[in-house]
């Protein structure tokens, strides 16, 4: 499951608060948080605390993203 696809399943409630929370961690505003989650553009730190906040791989999160 995709980052993308993980919002997109998000209750409608949960959706501002893991934004928010991103946000805060990642130290992005609004727009920059929809940036990125359109591009799929979040740097590896970014990454790192994303998949700490969702309790989900990296590799599942960003699958396209992941060097070997």
């Amino acid at each position: 499951m995709t980052l993308k696809t993980y919002y997109e399943n998000l209750p409608k409630r949960s959706i501002p608060e893991f934004r928010d929370r991103v946000m805060a961690e990642c130290g992005l505003t609004y727009t920059r948080f929809y940036r990125k989650l359109r591009r799929d553009s979040f740097s590896p730190l970014e990454k790192e605390k994303i998949a700490s906040i969702t309790g989900r791989s990296i590799h599942r999160l960003f699958p396209k993203n992941i060097k070997a």
